[in-house]
């Protein structure tokens, strides 16, 4: 598939200002490609679109293809954004992106460049997490044997959620009227959204690695309720590998009601 060039500014547009010729006169191509981006222009700054992946490329900047039934679009997605991108996709998938359409003039490409992107509906994530699962329960992952004990008496829980969150008001209110004695280390992630599920594994990490430092003894991670996009960033690997690698005993609360 071919790509834009690396340091393509897609704000910039390289053609001339349009010179209409006479009619009899054919137009020459900087005129044609002049037209192409003045057409662009016409469009609204920002585009969603829902289509299936393909003739994926993850080096670096994404570029892929958006298809449906009877068309199909090129696109690129530039390293700044993909970072923000909780699942990396793959050929096939459904999804939703948003950005806007460019011309390119001296390679005569016009693409669109996605600024964000996500899966299209709770099918494909429902689909993706049961493969995640079937591959780490035959891996293993969950079998019981690999459960930890937890602490009768903890010193101090990490509590690993959004410092704002209604669960958090809960963990503390309860923590209080049952155990008052065991001493609670709020770490503040994102729950939902772009880099959720990346702040939450590396607060796993790090509060596992520095545990003697800190005096915790086992590790909460928590959340209120929500829709299956919005509990999307606990149901990737990244964050299974860090419970898994966890040497402390930890226990998910997710889905959480404000009871």
């Amino acid at each position: 598939m071919a790509q834009l060039p690396l340091g393509w500014n897609p704000g910039e547009s390289t053609a001339r200002p349009r010179r209409t010729p006479p009619s009899d006169e054919p137009l020459t191509v900087s005129q044609l490609s002049t037209s192409i981006v003045e057409a662009l222009e016409t469009l609204p700054s920002t585009l969603r679109v829902k289509g299936e992946i393909s003739n994926l490329s993850t080096r670096r900047h994404w570029y892929f293809s958006l298809k449906d039934e009877q068309s199909l679009i090129g696109c690129v997605m530039w390293s700044s954004r993909t970072r923000g991108v909780e699942t990396v996709p793959a050929d096939g998938d459904e999804v939703e992106v948003s950005g806007h359409i460019a011309h390119y003039a001296p390679q005569g490409r016009t693409q669109f460049i996605v600024e964000r992107l996500r899966p299209a509906g709770a099918g494909v994530l429902r689909a993706r997490f049961e493969a995640l699962c079937a591959e780490l329960r035959e891996a293993g992952w969950f079998d019981e044997e690999r459960k930890l004990p937890l602490p009768i008496l903890p010193r101090r829980i990490a509590v690993v959620t959004s410092a704002t969150s209604a669960a958090l008001t809960d963990v503390i209110r309860t923590a209080r009227e049952r155990c008052p004695s065991v001493a609670l280390l709020v770490v503040d992630v994102r729950v939902q959204g772009d880099d959720a599920a990346t702040q939450v594994a590396e607060a796993i990490r790090r509060v596992d690695a520095d545990r003697d430092r800190l005096g915790v003894d086992a590790i909460l991670v928590t959340r209120g309720g929500g829709s299956p996009e919005d509990l999307q960033a606990f149901n990737e690997r990244q964050v299974a590998e860090a419970v898994h690698r966890c040497r402390l005993p930890l226990v998910a609360a997710i889905g959480h009601e404000s009871d």
